[in-house]
């Protein structure tokens, strides 16, 4: 069965695609869009952040946005053109532990380091999205 999540989710940026490495990447722009929220089912407004060069963007919440503003201040517009560096980590989702999830290092990348080439535009990593899905309640997707 092929869910109908699966259309939406493989927009966005999730541990799978980190392959187990940070990944130095440049904040093309930042937008609120609505996105659907699985446990409500409801669509809620989020901060998307996209990336130069990476095709996912990534859904920021609160623990990302207060990582990139300790670097870069609290305007969201300055953020753009400025470089963070991403990390595949894990996270507790209720009574449910080691959850994958990206966050942001609290430090820039050093100055004149390239972006990281290829990661987030690669496969997905389907065993650690399938351990995210099954932690949200959510159908295992496909790619």
């Amino acid at each position: 069965m092929t869910h109908w999540r699966a259309l939406i989710e493989r927009d966005f940026l999730g541990a799978w695609d980190l392959k187990g490495r940070d990944c130095s990447v440049t904040i093309e722009r930042v937008e609120s869009r609505p996105i659907h929220d699985s446990k409500s089912q409801k669509e809620r407004r989020k901060c998307v952040l996209y990336f130069r060069g990476k095709e996912k963007a990534m859904v920021a919440g609160p623990t990302i946005c207060d990582a990139i503003e300790g670097m870069w201040g609290s305007d969201y517009e300055q953020w753009i053109g400025k470089r963070i560096t991403l990390y595949p980590t894990t996270t507790n989702v209720g009574k449910k532990k080691g959850i994958p999830c990206v966050r942001v290092r609290p430090t820039a990348p050093r100055a004149g380091q390239p972006d990281a080439p290829g990661t987030m535009n690669e496969p997905v990593d389907r065993e650690m999205r399938d351990k995210q899905d099954e932690a949200f309640g959510r159908e295992p997707g496909e790619d």
